[in-house]
């Protein structure tokens, strides 16, 4: 015989939670209310689509949660099933120097900070090397964006080393890193041309950069030209026209809202 039920136990889906002896899911998955159909948290999985009929009957309220889940984890299966990948990564922060000023970033910070506006090529080597040695496959390259153009004395050290920009001087080091160590360079760069992210294609397998938000009008953003949202996503198309293996994603709590994150 099957053990017990444990009916003082807290039961929880989505945002529907209870405990006692009405520990359980709703017995129906929709119910009316005047010309509206209230679809409700459905804990199991094989009846969450049962309200679906009714979608195109009858204006509907969907618990959001659950049918977001659902949908993710067809969306999932659909594309991978249930395999899971991930790769051993070394950071090397080729340049904590930006030009963009975020409410948000502890990542950036001013010349006077720095001992150096760049990691050396011994320095990033350095990195690299303790991260093979650590069982790391890949080198992840993060950097501020175009500090040049903020920044005269990271300007004066990229020429000083023969480099014309950031992008150019991390084209270099990812070649370094990958002849030296064989580890695989993932650049990321942020906010990138077409050109810059061919330049890097050839020596980085793949990049990435945050999408971080599609709100234009974001305060924590003002001085960030970087972080707008049309920029950002013509890079993201541009690293899809040229076959790019790309990460995004967004940043939460910067000032957006719930619908913010869903578009």
């Amino acid at each position: 015989r099957p053990a017990p039920a444990d009916f003082s136990a807290v039961r929880q889906v989505g945002r529907w939670r209870v405990d006692g002896y009405s520990a359980y899911c709703p017995r129906d998955t929709v119910f009316t209310v005047g010309s509206h159909a209230i679809e409700t948290p459905m804990a199991l999985r094989h009846r969450q689509d049962e309200a679906r009929v009714l979608r195109h009957i009858m204006p509907t309220v969907r618990a959001p949660l659950p049918q977001l889940l659902a949908r993710a984890r067809a969306a999932r299966d659909d594309a991978h099933g249930g395999r899971i990948t991930f790769s051993p990564k070394v950071f090397i922060p080729l340049t904590m120097l930006c030009r963009d000023r975020c409410g948000y970033c502890t990542f950036a910070q001013p010349p006077a900070r720095l001992t150096a506006p760049y990691l050396s090529a011994d320095e990033v080597l350095a990195i690299a090397r303790a991260g093979a040695a650590a069982g790391c496959h890949e080198a992840l390259f993060t950097l501020g964006e175009g500090p040049e153009d903020r920044y005269p004395i990271a300007a004066e050290w990229l020429a000083a080393h023969g480099h014309s920009s950031t992008v150019d001087y991390l084209a270099a080091m990812c070649q370094l890193v990958l002849e030296e160590t064989g580890l695989l360079p993932h650049a990321n760069a942020g906010a990138l041309s077409a050109a810059d992210l061919a330049t890097l294609r050839r020596v980085a397998p793949s990049q990435g950069m945050m999408i971080e938000s599609l709100r234009d009008d974001l305060e924590c953003h003002r001085g960030a030209p970087d972080k707008a949202p049309a920029r950002r996503l013509a890079t993201l198309e541009a690293a899809g026209e040229l076959g790019i293996a790309f990460t995004t994603g967004i940043l939460v709590g910067i000032g957006e809202g719930l619908a913010d994150r869903i578009s």
